[in-house]
Order: C-alpha cells, then structure tokens, then sequence
C-alpha cells in the first residue's frame, strides 16, 4: 500500500517533539512492507525548502513544505499531483494547510481519505486564544471533517463520541491512542548518565513534558513541596521546555525547593530514555479539562515502556492507561500526589513489582505496532468504501468499454480503477470475466506420510474424525494439472500455490507438476513437510527454479519433532537438517527461499528459541510461528493454558529482541509475521483458541 502522510508541523523540530506520533507510526508501515512519504512544515521559514529536501533521516521519503494558509491556492494542485502516487491519504490535525489538500485531493482522485485525530485543538487553542478569527476557523474545520473524510481516527474515548456526534459513523471511527518505541524505552536502560551530567542522587522523581497550558507541572512542584517537608532525599527532575518555563520555575523559588528541582530544558527525543531511566517514580499530573480529558499523553506510555512506577491522574485516558501497574490520584489534589510518590519511594519492592505489570502493559497494548494495525484497518475500510463509491459512478462506463475493447476518453480515476479491478468488472457485467485470480492454491492430493499431532486431517488424536482411507487416496491426475495450469495462465493467473490437507510430494507426478509449473512462467511456491525430499529432488527443484519453500517442522531439536510427529523418528528430524543445508548450500543465494513454519502447541512452546536457531543453523530465509488451531473434543487440549501463554509471550519478546540486535558477525532468518505472532498470543483468547476474537469483533460488517 501507497501511504501520504502530512502533519502540520515539523519533525525535524526539536521544539515540535509531539510530531514522533507521525514518524514512529509511518516506520511501522514501512517496517510491515508500505511504502510511505510524509509531508511534514517547517517551523523555521527562513530554511530554504531544497535545503530542507536534502534532510532524509527516516526509511522513507520526507518532503518539506512551509506552513502558512496564504499558501493554500499554490498548495492545492501541488498536493493532488502528490496524491497521484498514493492509494491512501492520511493527515494529522485538522489544521487548514492539511487537512484542505488532503481532502481536496481525495475528492478530485477518488483516494481515500484518513483524518488523525489526536487532540481537541480548538479546546487546547482556548486556554490561551489569541484571535477569535483564527479559533473560529480551527473549531469549524474540526466540526466538518469527521463527515468529510473517508476514516477517523481517535486517540481518546473523547474525541471518539466527537466524532460520532459530528457525523462519523461508527464503523468508520477506528482506535490510534499513543504507542511507546518499546526499543528505546526498555527497563535495562542506563541512567547513570543523566545522574552525572546534572549531579544528581538519592532519589529521583521524574516530570516529562511540554510546560505549556493544562499539563499542571505546578501540581508536580506543590507535591515536591509536601514530600520534602517528609523526607530530604529527593530531587525532582523536570524534563521539558514551552512558553511556561520562566513561569514554573519563578513558582518552584516561591516554593523554596528550588534547590531539589532540576529544570533540564528541552532534551532531544533520542536522549528522553536516559532521562526515564535515572527516574525512581514518574509522574504525569493534568489540570482536569477538556483538552487533557481528550488527550493521549504521550510520557505515560513511554513510562510503561521503561517499565517505572508511576503516579498519573485519574483523569480520561491516563487512568485507563496504567490501570493495574500505577497509582492514578484525583485531578488537583496535591496531598493525594504526596501520598501516591511517597508510598513508592517507601517501597522498593511496589516499584519494581508495578515495573514489570507496566512494561507487559507496553508490550500487550501501548505501543507503536498496534496502533499501526488499527491505522492499517481504518486504511483497508477506506479504500473499500472509495471502491464502492467509484463502482457506483463508472461501472456503466467500464464495462461498455471492456465489451467493446476499444478507447474511450474516461476520466484518469476511472481508467485506473478499471485496471486495477477488472475481476470486479466482470462480475459485475455478469455474462465475461476479464481477468482472473493472481494466486491460485492447488491440492494435490489428500495424502500424507505424517500424523502431525494437531493435523486436521491426520492427528492420532482424532480418532474416528481423521481422514478416512480412501479418502487419503485421492489425487489429481497429473494430465488434469497441466489442463488446469494452461487454463489458469490465459486467465492470467501468476501464481501457483501447492498445498493441502495432504503432502505435494506423495503426489506420483510432483518433479512433473513442478517442472509445469515452472514452463509457464509461473511463480510457484510449495508447502512440504519435506520429508520425502532427498538431496537429488532438492538439487532438481533449485535448478527448475521453484520459488518458494514453507516447511513445516514444528519442532527445533529431534526430540520434540517425534513428539509433535507421532510417526517419526528423530532421525527423520536430522534428515531434514541434512536436506535443507545441501539445498540452501547448492542454490548459491538464489531460490527457492525457505521458510520454516511451526504451529505452536502445549507439547512445543518451549522449542521456540531452538526452532530460531534451527532456522538459522540450515541458513534457511526465514522462520514462521503460528498457534494451533484445535478440533473440539478432540486436540483442544493441545491448547496453552494462561501460565504457559505468558511465558512464551516473554520468551518471544526476548527473542525479537535477539534476532533484531544480534551480536557482531551474528546472522539470524527473518522472524516472518512475528507481531502477528505476538499480538495472537499477547491476549487472554489465546487460551480458548479466540486468538483473533477482538479483532474480528471490531471490523465493520462488509
């Protein structure tokens, strides 16, 4: 998927720090295979933009502009001639020199449009207005666009019935609450750093944020007050810089804890994980108001990450966030505050025990990667909601033209949606097809020489529910193959997939259906248990040019293979070895690529880190986990139970971290789909086999 991004402001700004929602979510798309260019405004004018243009610091292409209204007719067609390239339009703030391009462009090319909404801004304007007009504009502009655009986005239960009160329909509305780069933010981060640079001991109590409207740092040094009148061990670190700084730290004078208060200033982003670090409890106070009910704070889902204690107000999304591994206090009661920080600094063992439910918190739900997916759904729904719109208006058109195969002068928005969904054409004229599918999976046979232990059709477990014999006999006959594969390619048809409730390689013609495959040009990928595969057959496939290989395995040593494969043998696992080092040594970097695949069970979970290394020790490209999928009665106890579940979630999570941070001279495979992989086994479902109940509760119905 094409991805445009626009924001407002500035994201090589150090003083426009908030505009890490924008990059962090578009590195999530590209890590996921998207491709995306961000459109982002410069704060300084005075920078020329193609000297801005030469600044590219991110995995995709970043694209300066200025930042003014009076810009807005020149905007405009540049804009749409940007949105050429995409198949979706997302923009950040409903800040006019944003959100009128991108709304526009959707409108003129029929793309998707995507509104983020992450702050009230006409509330967060107010607390210190400064032209009626320009607030006018602001609170107009976010009242239309909710009904304007195509998805919404919310970042808090607030702004979510906003939305739904300004015409969004619900399963347009979808969830982008803040997310934490569980990376850089990590409990084993160093401090001592931050210690020495502003000398600082004994306890630490850590602020974070911007000191501008509604962020109530002047609680924070009332609290820094009442603690030092009970204890004289503490510093108080306020991390952050805005227009409120002279103000905040007159008032901590006044206060007379200047003295135990450090004012660091603005930190640049890649050094706040340090700050976070050297911090004993952490602490995010709000004025209760509209813009902070609205808000997704930004510093509490990095304080989850780096696994502290924290002490927020029990206010909007803040009580949510650190429900279960925080203390949330009232909005504006100082001696609450006192209390809460006191009662951690008290006890070491609440922090670190509230430290570790916090990161879990982090890793489940608050960070990047899940509020990508959400973005990614809302995208999805946009472009079939485009779709539907853009059939309604030219499918008449379309399909006179592919009837009579010939050009006709169609609108560029109507030739490209007819080129990209001709099958969608023809069924909708009902009487041609005009292309056909681009993969098709074919099963060869029923057969198998395994009884994987929680197979559908084969496990020992299913007793009088497993495939019956002659049933397994079955197979397509190699002549029937060739008419389908011939049939399939002038459909236009360019990929074969060979798999099934039995094994390709006990089909009695499979070197011959490969080689087939293969003459017609065609991408060919094979799912094997591999065991019927010697050395001769693996040499034959690499020189026909077999694309690609899963191989199912679900093991990473011998012993746990004859468990999860009743009727094998550990020698058979170490003929896998033999075989797959021979093939992925003889194809000299070409294909097939190889990927092993491994359904994870009661019997196997805790093979993961081998099943890695297995991978990488037979210099295969890449490794796939998935959870068993059980027949009830029958392999449902196969099942993880909640203990096991949480475990295996910790173990993986030390294993990305393993594999995406190897040692010097280490090479690991590609950990293929493994947030997926994450996310299915994060959540209580993953007990009862719902692994994806939450997710598919919440897709619109289509």
């Amino acid at each position: 998927m094409r991805i445009l991004m626009v924001h407002p402001h500035d994201i090589y700004s150090r003083s426009e720090p908030w505009t890490v929602r924008m990059t962090y979510l578009a590195q999530e798309f590209v890590r996921r295979g998207h491709e995306v260019k961000l459109v982002y405004h410069l704060l300084d004018p005075q920078i020329p933009l193609e000297e801005a243009q030469g600044r590219q610091d991110y995995p995709y292409e970043t694209i300066p502009q200025v930042r003014y209204s009076t810009t807005l007719v020149k905007r405009i067609p540049w804009f749409v001639s940007l949105a050429r390239w995409s198949d979706v339009i997302h923009f950040q703030k409903c800040f006019s020199y944003v959100s009128l391009p991108a709304v526009a462009s959707g409108y003129l090319l029929g793309k998707p449009v995507h509104y983020d909404w992450d702050d009230w801004e006409f509330e967060i304007y107010n607390y210190r207005p400064q032209n009626e007009r320009v607030g006018s504009h602001i609170d107009y502009l976010e009242r239309v666009l909710p009904r304007m655009v195509d998805t919404v986005s919310v970042a808090s239960e607030v702004l979510h019935d906003l939305a739904v009160e300004r015409g969004a329909e619900g399963g347009r509305i979808f969830e982008a609450h803040v997310g934490a780069d569980l990376e850089r933010f990590h409990p084993t981060n160093d401090g001592s750093r931050v210690l020495r640079e502003h000398d600082l001991d004994g306890k630490i109590v850590l602020y974070l944020g911007q000191l501008h409207g509604a962020q109530y740092c002047e609680l924070f040094l009332q609290a820094a007050q009442a603690i030092l009148h009970r204890r004289n061990d503490v510093t108080f670190l306020v991390v952050g810089s805005g227009d409120r700084f002279g103000e905040l730290h007159r008032l901590a004078e006044e206060l007379g804890v200047a003295h135990n208060v450090v004012f660091t200033g603005a930190v640049a982003h890649e050094r706040v994980p340090e700050y976070v670090a050297a911090a004993d409890v952490a602490v995010a106070c709000f004025e209760d108001t509209l813009p902070t009910r609205s808000k997704s704070p930004l510093k509490i889902v990095e304080y989850l990450a780096a696994g502290k204690a924290i002490v927020a107000t029990r206010m909007g999304e803040a009580e949510k966030m650190i429900e279960g591994c925080g203390i949330a206090v009232p909005p504006g009661e100082i001696e609450a505050l006192t209390d809460a920080v006191c009662e951690f600094l008290d006890n070491e063992e609440l922090r670190r025990r509230m430290g570790r439910l916090a990161r879990r918190r982090a890793e489940v739900k608050y960070n990047w990667g899940v509020t990508a997916e959400n973005l990614l759904q809302a995208y999805e729904v946009g472009l079939s909601r485009r779709r539907r719109l853009a059939t309604g208006m030219i499918v008449p058109e379309a399909i006179s033209l592919l009837k009579r195969v010939r050009r006709r002068a169609l609108p560029e928005p109507t030739r490209r949606f007819v080129a990209s969904h001709r099958d969608l054409i023809g069924i909708l004229d009902g009487e041609h097809a005009y292309t056909g599918p681009r993969l098709v999976q074919i099963d060869l046979t029923n057969d198998c020489n395994n009884d994987c232990i929680a197979c559908w059709c084969n496990s020992p477990l299913l007793g009088k529910g497993a495939m019956s014999a002659d049933e397994k006999r079955k197979y397509i006959p190699f002549e029937n193959v060739v008419a389908l594969l011939d049939e399939l390619k002038e459909m236009g048809t360019s990929e074969i997939y060979l798999a099934g409730g039995g094994e390709p390689f006990m089909h009695p013609a499979i070197m011959d259906v490969l080689k087939a495959i293969k003459q017609r040009r065609m991408i060919c990928f094979v799912n094997t248990n591999f065991t019927l595969v010697d050395q001769t057959r693996a040499e034959e496939m690499a020189g026909m040019g077999v694309d690609h290989l899963t191989v199912s395995v679900w093991a990473g040593t011998p012993e746990v293979y004859s468990l999860t494969h009743p009727n094998k043998t550990e020698e058979t696992f170490e003929q896998l070895r033999e075989v797959l080092l021979h093939l992925n040594g003889h194809k000299g970097g070409g294909p097939p690529y190889v990927k092993l695949y491994n359904v994870i069970s009661k019997i196997n979970w805790r093979d993961v880190e081998a099943m890695v290394e297995f991978a990488r020790a037979t210099r295969c490209e890449s490794v796939e986990f998935t959870v068993v999928d059980t027949v009830p009665g029958a392999t449902d106890h196969l099942l993880l139970d909640d203990q096991e579940r949480a475990e295996l979630h910790e173990r993986c999570l030390r294993l990305r971290d393993r594999v995406e941070n190897p040692r010097p001279g280490e090479r690991f495979p590609l950990l293929f789909q493994f947030e997926q992989f994450l996310r299915r086994i994060s959540g209580d479902e993953a007990v009862s086999g719902e692994y994806d109940k939450q997710i598919v509760n919440s897709l619109p119905c289509t």
